[in-house]
C-alpha cells in the first residue's frame, strides 16, 4: 500500500468515527439543497423557455434570419 492509500484509509476511518450514517446523510442532503437554491431557475422550465424566446426575438441574429 502506498502512503497515499494509507492516508485515504486512515482519513476515511477518522470520518466514519466522527459522523454517524444519519448525520452524513443529512449533511449530504443539506449540500444538495444548497446547490439547488443557487440555481436561478431550471433550464427547461416554462419561465426559462419564455425568457430564452424573448432573448432570441430581441436579438439581431433572429431579425436577419426572418428578413
Amino acid at each position: 500500500m502506498t502512503p497515499i492509500d494509507e492516508l485515504v484509509v486512515s482519513e476515511t476511518a477518522k470520518r466514519d468515527r466522527c459522523l454517524s450514517d444519519q448525520r452524513r446523510w443529512s449533511m449530504l442532503q443539506a449540500a444538495i439543497n444548497w446547490a439547488d437554491q443557487q440555481q436561478s431557475f431550471p433550464r427547461n422550465s416554462p419561465r426559462a423557455c419564455r425568457l430564452n424566446e424573448e432573448r432570441l426575438l430581441r436579438s439581431s441574429h433572429f431579425e436577419k434570419i426572418s428578413e
